[in-house]
């Protein structure tokens, strides 16, 4: 199982957050933000990865299930 981190990213988008706002509440650069979007990259680092999910929970209750999440 693969969690789809385009999907997680759009959902916080969608949510109202920039690129640069879930960049900089993760720590990563926001280039990365968009390499995720893009599929250039595939899965982040893991301490990046899990502080991606926990904020697509704290943005997104409502969206927020694995079943919805992977691919």
């Amino acid at each position: 199982m693969r969690i789809d981190w385009q999907q997680i990213i759009l959902n916080l988008k969608h949510s109202g957050m920039t690129y640069r706002a879930i960049s900089e509440a993760i720590g990563i650069d926001a280039q990365a933000i968009g390499h995720l979007v893009r599929g250039e990259t595939y899965e982040p680092k893991f301490s990046k990865g899990l502080a991606l999910l926990n904020l697509h929970y704290d943005k997104c209750k409502d969206k927020h299930s694995l079943m919805r999440l992977k691919i």
